[in-house]
């Protein structure tokens, strides 16, 4: 099915009503289901259920002032009269954000419905050894005071309807938020789930710091999981039309 990408709107998701927040929550359970990362996270019990405890977790961050930022796509239908319906959705964390950084009890909270949804011990390892992983994978690679994560904005993920992709919907999730980050001079973070992925945001002009493994709970009978933390750097933004379709800055 084509689309028309001129009939695609992005704008940021603020005050959600339940039915937009029902929305977003069934794209990002038709799409990020395919992220290796969500078995390792769910010990492989991938259900509906599980899915959104996990999505929740991430939305609640996003839509949290001084903590993050929801971007959302919607398709102009003409069939319904200029109605819309989402098709993509993207996750910020922004500066300022206390996501890795905050104590167990508010962390918990945080993530209150994913802990209930895959019980005590992959809970813990989930407080106990991904967050505290993945924090302390980002500060080996951003150490300096002033310029750490905490300092950057970091895409926490991007999910766009399948019969969306290759139509440009996912650079333009992306763009208000690294145009903001490249004029006020702050990094653009994220993570490839791929050797492929690491090479192609390469080839795109992204730096790639490193590859990461994270192993599941012992016992879960999850592989371990590969990340490829990078930044997209602002020449990538500016000279790159992927990013920045436009031109503008």
């Amino acid at each position: 099915m084509s689309h028309q990408v001129s009939r695609i709107h992005i704008r940021r998701l603020v005050d959600p009503s339940k039915r937009e927040l029902a929305c977003v929550l069934k794209v990002l359970r038709v799409t990020f289901a395919q992220h290796p990362i969500v078995p390792l996270i769910l010990a492989g019990n991938i259900t509906p259920e599980g899915l959104d405890a996990l999505d929740w977790g991430f939305l609640r961050a996003g839509l949290e002032e001084g903590e993050g930022e929801v971007w959302i796509a919607e398709h102009e239908r003409p069939d319904m009269k200029g109605a819309r319906e989402i098709v993509g959705v993207t996750i910020w964390h922004i500066p300022g954000n206390t996501a890795l950084n905050q104590d167990r009890v508010t962390t918990e909270l945080r993530w209150k419905e994913l802990v209930h949804a895959v019980g005590t011990d992959q809970g813990n390892w989930f407080l106990n050894y991904f967050i505290p992983r993945t924090r302390m994978m980002w500060n080996r690679y951003l150490p300096t005071p002033g310029d750490m994560y905490i300092d950057a904005y970091h895409c926490q993920l991007v999910c766009v309807l399948p019969e969306f992709h290759n139509q440009g919907v996912v650079s333009a999730l992306g763009t208000p938020a690294i145009r903001r980050a490249v004029r006020e001079g702050k990094r653009v973070l994220g993570e490839g789930s791929s050797a492929t992925d690491a090479r192609k945001y390469e080839h795109m002009g992204c730096r790639i710091f490193g590859n990461e493994t994270f192993q599941g709970l012992p016992g879960s009978n999850t592989d371990s999981v590969q990340i490829w933390p990078l930044e997209v750097l602002p020449k990538a933004f500016t000279h790159n039309s992927y990013w920045n379709r436009d031109g503008k800055l």
